[in-house]
């Protein structure tokens, strides 16, 4: 059969399983760029991308992660970031949510789908696809199909899910205006013209509708209506292509749902919500019904902006990535299977030097996160499972061929263990006739049970199964099918191979029940088959355990013993700690430690990579230290003890010849000692005794210190050991204050001298106490004394360095330094009488309002001494109120002599009484600040504003007195400030201006309009016009109409009686005697490309408050422009630039609104 493998080769289609490496690469945003293809999946940031988009757009990669192409909707760039020949100008969209898709064609290897929709902008250009051929230029591509119409009405989105049979693909889209979603399938035909139709539950009333997402498995879809306000969930058929409703999910959160997003395990669902505030969520899909789904929302970030949180992305590394629009991050969950707050959202997770938009790539959702096999780590459960012996009988539905009636294998529902071809036994494929028996199989057309085992498995242990499947002849198998307990576990099953091809299958399980599992190797199929399998292995992934023992030995101090591992050679050895060990990689090294260690041994299993640890405690009899006790010398004359401690010895022998533990000796030598523990263990010892003369020394230092005084004292010569009566054993000792000190010197411990020194305590010392001996009344001074001292007291119970003194008097202190020295010391304090002012309190009288009065005081002190004024001024600065001095300050006022004031006022404020405070701040001989109360009262007052009734011709130009007066004791003069609102019926007077002060009117909107007038009213006795309105009268529906003073204040605290006025129409005078002409109320906008910005022009020649709003389509307000027409001579058309930099591609609205009507104009902006 290996020759027909050059006749058939390029008629083999091949078929590449889906791996995540299509993914490894992402374009979007405004020119971002990531790259998976790292050791550890974490991305790094790839600059050059060209790709400018707010949301659409998708990137596919090669099988071994390098990038091939990425596009926009519009647009296709290379992997050199250069737009691909033929690759622009395609019918998609940068603005659609998801504007395209592209995966590898199920046809040809080297070509590529790419699928666009268009976008809510323009909405004419529909469901498309193109094809690019990868292999032209030189692998840079090439579009060799574009534009090709599919269906008309789409909405921004669409997803791409794997048929089961995994020789095609799903591509799905959402009509607009309808509640139909349509799955096309693309396979080895091309893209079919008739797509499956399934229906939801809302209809798209506009062509955008947020983001259609499926699961990882291909079996859900999530799909977010962002003006429906909902998000649906199905369940999808990957072998029909048929969508399922299952529920509808909706919240008053759910302003504008747009990302959407499945943990990989499938049992949660993020959302980015995007209407202000701008939320992205977590939802349990794991509960059942609707509401409980809702109820377990988690909120996991909230912004009070809208459009923050966009497109949510699967990575290769199990993440979900979020864009952040406008800002230099992607939000990433690390951890996006976790429930809750525990998915581990970091908002800034991934920083770029770019900005993000609202869009992410679109993948097939399949390709990012393959299934993956662990790694069975534990017991072989199959038995035979490489079918070594060709006698074994399985359980099986087919019947079992012998070797020697081989021609039986030639009918359907058999099979034969073999290591031959059992249809051509000289069939020279490398995996026969190897002493390698293989399972051969020929099918009958329906169900065929090849293979089934039982076996015991563990709830929540993960298995994996895998075999080695070969090809027997030149097709497609796709119809096993391995069951257990009753699931299918290799639903993607294919193999598309050569002839004489083994390819090695994995496939794991996790199990759900402690007992027992069936294993079903399963066929089915509308025809006959042949194939083999070998190596049927079904593991668990964990290891198998291993009991250790726990092992202890005890060896003496100095011994050794060998430690005891796994024998097995496919055991590796690893002991800790490798001291005191002849070899720490054997099984049984040899130990010899100084002291009891745990050696600790990590064995590894080869055979699997199974690591196990134990441990073994070898105990030690601690070293005994035979130290023999007593002096190594002797005086000349004496004898002393020497001696060991028995307890601890069970025999024991000195040189003398004497057993006891303690001898005496009288003379010098070497003495040596043996003994022998409990355990056998045998230690020496020894000492050498030396013959010595008694010492001889003399002792010096102080004969008086203070209290707490360090000194010295010392012995006229050095000696080995010196021991003074604290401890210390030094030629020199320090010691502190007054006492008795002994020294004794030694020569072993029997040989010594002693002598001693008495110290005495010295007398007391006097200290200077330092501050001011003369203060004023009311003052204090700080009186102080320098040194560090351990202890000080005042004869005022104070125990500081400072104390603060404001009474006459003697004050004495005694001091204790760190030497325990002991200070006196004491100071006299005088103190000055104090100072009284003349004047106690000031009463101004009454005044009427506006009224001036200037009064004069004086002050004089009532001592004998002169006194220094610093400063003169009343505390609250009452409104109307100064106070002034006739001398210039600083002043002395001499002994006997006094202080004139000046005090002027004027009646402001509030009626009632009014109370001010006199400050004066006095120097010298006293610093000190007297208070004096300043009292008196503004007389009651009454106000009267008015405006006349006037009767006029239609036309004439005129000017409307506003009267008042003030009455206060009779009528008020001078000048008073005010401000007034009058609102009139605007078809009846048209004001310009006002005789003087600040005037300004708007129109209310109501028929009227309203007069605002600041000024100052300068009175005399009597009635006043304080200003007049000027303006030209028009012509009426009314004889009457009101003048009306809506409010009126003056800046002083006056009752106010407000009178209205009227103005009257001469009715018998139809014609007007004036008219203007006016310029008809526009707007429009002036574009201007070059500068990225337009020119919005209004023209109006109406008088008053002007508002230009611009608004985006969702009523969103982006700009406003307010202007006033204050008289008919200004200038009645005005321009605006507008800057377009930060704004999108749409429609805008322009809304002008005038004094007496509002237009609108849209605008169209293309970007």
């Amino acid at each position: 059969m290996k020759k027909l493998t050059v006749l058939f080769f390029f008629l083999i289609i091949s078929y590449k399983s889906y791996s995540q490496k299509e993914t490894y690469n992402w374009n979007f945003g405004y020119h971002a760029a990531l790259s998976f293809k790292t050791a550890d999946l974490e991305p790094i940031f790839v600059s050059g991308s060209q790709l400018s988009s707010w949301e659409g757009c998708a990137t596919i990669s090669d099988s071994d992660g390098n990038l091939l192409f990425y596009a926009s909707g519009n647009n296709i760039w290379n992997k050199n970031n250069v737009v691909m020949e033929n690759g622009s100008n395609l019918l998609g969209h940068s603005s659609a949510t998801q504007s395209c898709v592209a995966f590898k064609s199920p046809s040809n290897p080297s070509q590529y789908y790419i699928f666009t929709v268009d976008a809510v902008e323009s909405n004419r250009n529909g469901f498309n696809y193109s094809v690019v051929d990868i292999t032209r230029n030189n692998g840079l591509g090439s579009v060799i199909q574009k534009n090709i119409k599919i269906h008309p009405k789409p909405i921004e989105r669409l997803a791409v899910i794997p048929h089961a049979n995994r020789r095609g693909y799903w591509v799905i889209v959402h009509l607009w205006e309808s509640n139909e979603y349509l799955a096309y399938l693309v396979d080895a035909n091309g893209v079919s013209s008739q797509p499956v139709v399934s229906q939801g539950t809302f209809r798209a009333k506009r062509p955008t509708g947020s983001v259609l997402k499926p699961s990882l498995d291909g079996t859900k879809i999530a799909s977010a209506h962002s003006f429906a306000e909902v998000i649906e969930l199905f369940d999808f058929n990957d072998f029909t292509g048929k969508m399922t409703l299952t529920h509808n999910l909706t919240h008053e959160y759910f302003k504008w749902p747009y990302g959407v997003e499945f943990s990989p395990d499938m049992k949660l669902l993020y959302a980015s919500l995007m209407l202000n505030p701008c939320r992205l969520v977590q939802l349990d899909l794991t509960k059942q019904s609707e509401s409980a789904i809702v109820s377990s929302m988690t909120i996991l970030e909230s912004r009070p902006v809208t459009f923050f949180h966009g497109s949510l992305q699967l990575g290769p590394n199990g993440k979900i990535y979020v864009a952040r629009d406008g800002t230099n991050f992607l939000g990433v969950i690390n951890n996006p299977n976790n429930l809750g707050l525990s998915c581990n959202y970091d908002g800034n997770g991934f920083k770029m030097p770019v900005s993000s938009g609202l869009g992410l790539p679109t993948f097939v959702q399949n390709f990012v996160l393959p299934s993956n096999v662990c790694p069975a780590k534990g017991n072989e459960v199959v038995n035979n499972w490489n079918f070594d012996e060709k006698e074994i009988d399985i359980d099986s539905d087919l019947n079992k061929v012998s070797e020697s009636n081989l021609v039986d294998f030639l009918t359907p529902g058999s099979y034969i263990i073999y290591d031959k071809n059992p249809i051509n036994v000289d069939d020279d494929c490398s995996h026969f006739n190897q002493s390698n028996n293989l399972i051969f199989f020929h099918t009958r057309i329906g169900n065929n049970i090849l293979y089934k085992f039982k076996t015991n498995v563990k709830s929540g242990e993960e298995y994996a199964l895998t075999f080695k499947f070969l090809s027997m002849y030149l097709k497609s198998y796709t119809n096993l099918e391995i069951f257990v307990n009753g699931k299918n576990i290799a639903e993607d099953f294919l193999i598309a191979e050569l002839p004489c091809t083994m390819k090695t299958l994995e496939y794991p399980w996790i199990s759900q029940i402690d007992g027992e599992a069936e294993i079903i190797f399963n066929y089915s199929s509308n025809d006959t088959d042949i194939f083999a399998i070998d190596e049927i292995s079904f593991k668990p992934c964990s290891c198998p355990e291993i009991v250790f023992n726990e092992k202890k030995h005890e060896i003496c101090f100095g011994g050794s013993i060998e430690l005891e591992g796994l024998e097995d050679a496919r055991f590796s050895h690893k002991w800790s700690p490798v001291l005191n060990i002849d070899n720490p990689n054997s099984s049984n090294p040899i130990v010899n430690p100084k002291v009891t260690t745990k050696y600790s041994v990590e064995i590894t299993d080869m055979a699997n990579g199974c690591q196990y640890s134990d441990s073994i405690t070898v105990i030690v009899s601690p070293e005994k230290e035979l130290k023999i006790f007593g002096s190594d010398f002797i005086c000349i004359g004496d004898s002393i003890i020497i001696g060991v401690d028995s307890d601890e010895f069970v025999e024991l022998e000195w040189s003398t010849g004497q057993k006891e533990s303690n001898i005496s000796i009288s003379s010098p030598g070497l003495y040596e000692v043996i003994a022998i523990d409990e355990n056998g263990c045998v230690y020496k010892g020894s000492k050498e005794v030396f013959v010595t003369e008694r010492p001889e020394f003399s002792i010096s230092g102080p004969l008086a210190v203070c209290f707490e005084e360090e000194f010295e004292i010392s012995i006229n010569q050095n000696f080995t050991n010196i021991l003074w009566s604290d401890g210390q054993t030094t030629q020199k000792a320090k010691f502190k204050g007054p006492g008795t000190y002994s020294v004794k010197i030694s020569v072993g411990e029997s040989c010594f001298n002693e002598d001693s020194i008495k110290v005495t305590l010295k007398p007391d010392q006097e200290i200077e106490i330092a501050g001011e001996s003369v203060i004023c009344f009311g003052d204090n001074t700080i009186l102080s004394i320098e040194g560090d001292f351990i202890k000080i007291e005042w004869n005022t119970g104070d125990t500081g360095n400072n104390i603060t003194a404001n009474k006459s008097g003697t004050y004495t202190v005694t001091a204790i330094d760190n030497n325990g020295c002991k200070f006196s010391g004491n100071k006299t304090l005088e103190l000055f009488d104090p100072l009284n002012l003349s004047i106690e309190s000031i009463d101004l009288g009454s005044f009427c309002i506006s009224e001036r009065v200037s009064i004069n005081r004086v002050i004089t002190p009532n001592n004998n001494q002169d006194v220094e004024v610093l400063n003169v001024y009343n505390k609250n600065s009452f409104d109307g109120l100064n106070i002034s001095v006739y001398d210039e300050l600083p002043y002395i006022i001499e002994n006997g002599k006094l202080l004139s004031l000046k005090i002027d006022f004027i009646a402001k404020g509030k009626i009632g009484p009014f109370s001010d405070t006199l400050i004066i701040e006095l120097g010298k001989p006293c610093p000190s600040v007297y208070k004096i109360p300043i009292t008196g009262t503004i007389k009651d007052a009454n106000s009267s504003i008015w405006l006349a009734d006037t009767v006029v011709e239609a036309g004439t130009y005129i000017c409307l007195p506003i009267y008042a007066k003030i009455d206060c004791d009779g009528y008020i003069s001078g000048d008073i400030d005010y401000y007034i609102e009058i609102d009139l019926n605007k078809k009846v007077f048209l004001p310009e201006k006002a005789a003087h002060g600040n005037f300004r009117f708007e129109d209310l909107g109501n028929g009227f309009i309203r007069i605002y007038l600041d000024d100052i009213a300068y009175l005399k006795a009597g009635v006043n016009i304080i200003n007049y309105i000027c303006g030209r009268v028009l012509l009426s529906d009314s004889l009457n109409n009101i003048i009306d003073i809506t409010h009126f204040n003056w800046d002083s605290d006056i009752p106010i009686n407000i009178s209205n006025g009227s103005i009257g129409i001469n009715q018998c005078q139809f014609g007007i005697r004036h008219l203007d002409i006016i310029k008809r109320t526009g707007i429009r906008s002036i574009p201007n490309v070059a500068n990225d910005d337009f020119t919005i022009e209004a023209v109006s020649s109406e008088i008053g408050v002007h508002q230009i709003e611009l608004v985006d389509i969702t009523g969103n307000l982006i700009q406003t422009l307010n202007f006033n027409r204050i008289n008919k001579t200004d200038n009645d058309i005005f321009h605006f630039p507008i800057s377009t930099a930060n704004m999108k591609s749409g429609v805008v609205f322009l809304i002008y609104r005038t004094p007496w009507s509002s237009i609108s104009e849209k605008v169209i902006i293309i970007k």
